[in-house]
């Protein structure tokens, strides 16, 4: 996290300043060359602007926490908690058809086979039959008797088919242009499961980098402890100055950041993935 990194620099800082101070004493002994003070002149500066750099990420940070929260927040005494490593299998994932990018595009094509289907019926004949039973009743007197005397006299059924005359191409443009929706609607959705493998499998590849990296990372920072711990023999034994101790130190720390930093940003490629996957 960004204040890790800004506490690891201060540490850096505090260091180079030793070396520099160190060395501004040889050189006035006339033991260090003007170019090895320079060089150290220039750490303790780039020290500097690295822990300005980080804080005005880490205040620009804040800001917006404080624009979404309400709450103010002090970048010297803010605690923030390392972020969980995801435990989701990345490479588990193999079936785009459970991707909700294909559910929806899937909807999408069905109702177009759909329109289709409706616009062919329509060229279709339309069958239409029909049935009637005739009673006939009569009594002029009377109409209650006209009622009463009502008996079957006749029945007819029959039928008819109805064919589409030529509407001037009015209905083939209906279906053509219902399959040519179709058509487009399955090609978006090739496109986008295209693009959300490629995604995918980007995120993969940079996972995949990062995670050499950190155990790159993690070799080199087991060697500079060690290393740490010899310097530390030495110097007590006057055997080594204290700036070639404080030297390996700040490499040991440099190492100790980047190793924060390419963890960070797997954790976060790893969320992401999950969140892709599961979209």
């Amino acid at each position: 996290t960004l204040k890790s990194q800004l506490e690891k620099n201060k540490e850096i800082l505090s260091l180079a300043q030793k070396n520099l101070e160190y060395k501004q004493r040889l050189f006035n002994a006339k033991e260090l060359s003007k170019l090895e003070l320079n060089d150290a002149i220039v750490e303790e500066q780039e020290a500097q602007r690295k822990i300005f750099e980080l804080k005005q990420m880490l205040a620009e940070t804040l800001n917006w926490l404080t624009f979404y929260t309400g709450d103010e927040y002090d970048i010297e005494n803010i605690e923030i908690e390392e972020i969980k490593e995801s435990t989701f299998d990345v490479y588990s994932f193999k079936d785009y058809t459970k991707t909700l990018t294909w559910k929806i595009y899937e909807i999408e094509i069905k109702k177009k086979e759909l329109e289709v289907q409706v616009a062919k019926k329509m060229y279709y004949p339309k069958v239409n039959a029909y049935g009637r039973y005739y009673l006939y009743g009569s009594d002029y007197s009377s109409y209650n008797d006209a009622i009463g005397d009502v008996s079957p006299s006749n029945y007819t059924i029959g039928g008819n088919i109805i064919m589409p005359a030529f509407d001037g191409f009015k209905t083939s443009s209906i279906i053509q242009r219902a399959k040519l929706e179709l058509q487009s609607k399955v090609i978006e959705r090739d496109k986008a499961i295209a693009q959300y493998s490629t995604k995918l499998a980007t995120l993969r590849s940079n996972l995949m980098y990062l995670n050499e990296q950190i155990e790159i990372n993690n070799k080199k920072i087991k060697e500079l402890k060690d290393k740490e711990t010899s310097n530390k023999r030495l110097l007590s034994r006057k055997i080594i100055y204290p700036m070639e101790y404080n030297e390996a130190k700040i490499k040991l720390l440099q190492e100790e950041i980047e190793y924060s930093k390419n963890k960070t940003t797997s954790i976060g490629i790893t969320r992401a993935l999950e969140a892709l996957i599961n979209y």
